[in-house]
């Protein structure tokens, strides 16, 4: 108390006459009562911090066939090539697991499903061939309505500069250039429009059409 300055002793003092205040009207705790008034400043307590563990990642990933030629490892160190080589024949067992299509599916419905192998193998309504004059197969068709090689930025195999063209309104490129195509490529051609003189039919299908699609599918479509 005797090396307090004026001001500290000063507020002590006005804390004293308030908790004789507080304790005539019944309010003061009796933890406060005997509390220490030496006005020592209450210490910030200090948080304790877990400090994680930084996670362990394994010396090796799953890895496929292909995956697995490219890798680049110590080969003088056994355990390292062990663990690869059981990464490897993991992963070749589940690849065993998996059922083709052939051994998936029932023969019910594998007498229905169409397989196919992606290619297009059919070629157009033999009754357009004799009405446009056609060629018999699609190499024909091309070689000789003047032939080139395809690509999907050179669909008509024509070997000159783009020109600028003006399309239909609402037409795509694909469309336009399908419609240059009738006699070179009519698939393409008919991939896109219809016969000439046709309209389109807007709505569901029937069932007539329905089961002539599929009919016609298993024909082109199959291996």
């Amino acid at each position: 108390m005797e090396n307090l300055n004026e001001y500290e002793k000063q507020r002590l003092e006005n804390i004293r006459r308030n908790q004789e205040k507080l304790k005539e009207l019944n309010l003061l705790s009796a933890s406060l009562l005997f509390e220490d008034l030496k006005g020592n400043k209450t210490k910030k307590r200090k948080r304790k911090y877990e400090k994680r563990l930084k996670e362990v990642r394994p010396d090796f990933k799953r890895i496929t066939r292909n995956q697995a030629k490219e890798l680049k490892f110590n080969i003088e160190n056994k355990d390292d090539i062990k663990k690869h080589e059981v990464e490897i024949e993991l992963n070749m067992e589940e690849e065993e697991l998996l059922l083709s299509a052939e051994d998936y599916f029932s023969e019910e419905i594998k007498k229905k499903a169409i397989v196919v192998d992606g290619h297009f193998n059919g070629w157009i309504n033999p009754d357009l061939i004799e009405k446009y004059h056609f060629e018999k197969s699609a190499k024909e068709a091309w070689d000789k309505n003047g032939g080139g090689v395809y690509s999907h930025k050179n669909p008509l195999g024509e070997f000159k500069e783009v020109s600028k063209v003006v399309k239909p309104r609402n037409w795509s490129s694909a469309k336009y250039t399908a419609l240059k195509l009738f006699q070179k490529n009519p698939n393409a051609y008919f991939y896109r429009h219809l016969e000439p003189g046709l309209t389109q039919n807007i709505g569901d299908w029937d069932d007539n059409e329905k089961e002539n699609f599929l009919k016609n599918s298993k024909k082109i479509w199959m291996w």
